[in-house]
């Protein structure tokens, strides 16, 4: 169920299972998830760093870098709120533009 809801929001396959993993598992190493999701290491790290981007995931500065990702609830409601905030500004330039052509 969550993971549907995940995928419809825009993730792929990867990025929600490692969303998952790192909810119950913090602070895990790239390899560690790599490891976990049974994938390279350079795909978790292409899978973490566009769930960082949309703030998703947390990294640690030590080394090695450490992971940790919001609840699969909290991760839901994120993107929510980033959808409703990316409509919004679509619907408010749309309405700027539309005055102009009337």
């Amino acid at each position: 169920m969550w993971e549907e809801l995940l995928i419809d929001s825009g993730l792929n396959e990867r990025e929600v299972r490692s969303i998952l993993v790192l909810g119950s598992n913090p602070k895990m190493k790239a390899s560690e998830l790599a490891k976990e999701l049974n994938t390279t290491r350079l795909d978790a790290y292409n899978s973490l760093s566009r769930l960082q981007e949309m703030g998703i995931v947390t990294v640690t500065a030590d080394r090695p870098m450490r992971f940790s990702s919001m609840n699969v609830h909290e991760a839901i409601e994120h993107i929510i709120g980033m959808r409703k905030q990316q409509l919004n500004r679509l619907v408010e330039g749309y309405d700027e533009i539309s005055k102009d052509v009337t």
